[in-house]
């Protein structure tokens, strides 16, 4: 992540958060993704237009030598590209030939670097917290073409919940 953008979002998380806090039990395995070189999904869920922002700072804070991998619909891409410096992409998620697509980006991006992790929100959509979400096929369908390229990747599930006082 380039540092001006490390500094952004670091300053909008003090202005803007009391705290960012981490489950006790998840520290294990944030120690073993940071060893690890092989390729690495993190699943997000997606309840505020915060969470690729939380996901960045999550990144960069826990996992700084990983390549940082991630979708972002191409109309909201395209009007902030700002974003092509951080290893996000924008894709149309809708388009019957935009799995392809997508694959084939990842795995390419993945070839150049193994030790990338490719953030996905796997609703693909903001979802209430409250509500059960409705998977799309992407995650599911990268881990496999990873997983047929490369092995397994290993795949985590990253649960934000944001409280408001």
């Amino acid at each position: 992540m380039t540092r001006w953008f490390n500094l952004w979002v670091r300053r909008m998380l003090r202005k803007d958060f009391h705290r960012v806090m981490l489950a006790k039990d998840s520290l294990g395995v944030v120690e073993e993704v940071e060893r690890e070189t092989r390729p690495l999904i993190g699943l997000l869920n997606h309840s505020s237009w915060w969470d690729p922002l939380m996901g960045m700072y999550l990144a960069d804070r826990f996992t700084p030598q990983r390549q940082l991998l991630a979708p972002m619909e191409l109309a909201v891409f395209r009007k902030f590209g700002m974003f092509k410096k951080l290893g996000i992409f924008g894709f149309e998620p809708d388009a019957p030939e935009s799995m392809d697509v997508l694959k084939a980006y990842v795995l390419g991006c993945i070839e150049r670097e193994p030790a990338t992790t490719f953030w996905l929100t796997p609703q693909g959509q903001f979802a209430d917290v409250r509500e059960p979400i409705r998977l799309r096929p992407g995650a599911a369908a990268i881990a496999s073409a990873i997983a047929q390229r490369f092995g397994r990747p290993r795949v985590i599930a990253v649960a934000l919940e944001y409280v408001f006082w």
